[in-house]
Formats: C-alpha cells, structure tokens, sequence
C-alpha cells in the first residue's frame, strides 16, 4: 500500500495549504492501452524527489522533468477535459477516474495559491488543482470510474457522467464499498454532489 507524507521542505507551509472543498473530493484520471487502471499513473514520476519550491514551479510550468509532484482535480468538469484529452488525443484504450477522498489524505499543495504567489501566468488554469507529493495514497481512494466510451449529460444524477455507467449495472455505492469495506450512503452522496457542483473549487489565499 502506498502512503505518503508531505516533507517538511520549504514550499510546505500554511499559506499554500489545501482548503477544504465544499465536497472534500478530487479527482485523478488515469490511462493506459490494457484492461485495468495504471496505478503507475497514482504515483509521481520521481515520488523521493525534492520538495521545494523548485520542484513545484517545474511541474506547474510543465517543464519535462521527473517531478516529486501528483496533481488532483478538484473540480469534475476539469476530470473531464482531461479524460477526453486522453480519449480524443491520446487514443488511449482504458480510462478511469480515480475519486480521490481529499479529507482522508495527508496535506497537499493549493496549486492556484501558490501560483498566484509566485506569479505564475494564466492563474485560472490552477484554480481547479491539488498537489500531492510522492502521489495518492490508497487508503484515500474511494471510487475508480471507467470513463473510456466518453460522457453524456443524465437526468438521473444531474450531472454530466461517463457512458460506461450509463452502459452497465455499475453502481457508486457498491464501488465505494469494494474499496472501502463499509457501505457509506454519505460517501456516495459526497461524490455525486461533486459531479453536479462546479463550485467544487479550491480558494485562494491571498496573504
């Protein structure tokens, strides 16, 4: 199992601390050519990296390098942008979003605060992210959704969800179940009210 702990470094201070979302949930797409969820996509490409401030301007700016660094969506609009980035410019066979459980999690980064502190361009690109160092913890996973057929708006959850769902006798809450042993109706309410609610974002802190 892997777990993860924010090193006391200097880009780890409150400042830049997560801040709650209004659902606690985030969001990690995951690609590959088979049949089953890349896990290698959970971890980060150089997970004892340094963690400074460094490392983190580096990953933001999408220079090529092996980051310390795994980002989340905390937002599923931007889950699925990304999703269908890899479905419709990647080609790729097997997509899934990993649902992250944010309250469960060590401390991560607020990209969007420390973004706005360093200056970084084009701020809103961040808005909708957290950093976490080393890569998610399992313990923190709730939910893998297959996502590979595309999405379609539907009237019974009021948002906008995968086909594959819609396709299938998939059920959130039997899925949170076979990850977390216990069948938690305010768990899958959590989740699905943060498929319908675009204010599921990140603040900014702005001291």
């Amino acid at each position: 199992m892997n777990t993860f702990v924010l090193p006391s470094r200097e880009c780890w201070n409150r400042r830049h601390e997560y801040i709650p979302t209004r659902t606690g949930i985030g969001f990690r797409v995951v690609a590959e050519d088979g049949s089953k969820p890349n896990y290698a996509g959970l971890l980060a490409r150089y997970p004892d990296g340094q963690a400074d401030d460094a490392s983190l301007i580096r990953h933001l700016t999408w220079r090529r390098c092996y980051s310390p660094w795994v980002s989340v969506h905390v937002d599923w609009d931007a889950a699925i942008r990304r999703a269908e980035y890899y479905r419709n410019s990647r080609n790729a066979r097997s997509i899934y979003i990993v649902v992250v459980d944010m309250e469960m999690h060590s401390p991560s980064i607020n990209a969007a605060s420390f973004a706005l502190h360093y200056g970084l361009q084009n701020l809103n690109v961040y808005q909708a992210e957290s950093l976490y160092y080393g890569g998610i913890d399992e313990r923190a996973i709730v939910a893998i959704i297959p996502a590979t057929l595309g999405f379609q708006k539907c009237n019974i959850h009021l948002a906008t969800v995968p086909r594959d769902i819609l396709l299938s006798d998939w059920s959130l809450l039997d899925e949170t179940y076979i990850r977390t042993g216990v069948y938690d109706g305010i768990l899958e309410q959590r989740v699905k009210e943060a498929w319908c609610w675009n204010v599921n974002m990140l603040a900014v802190r702005r001291d």
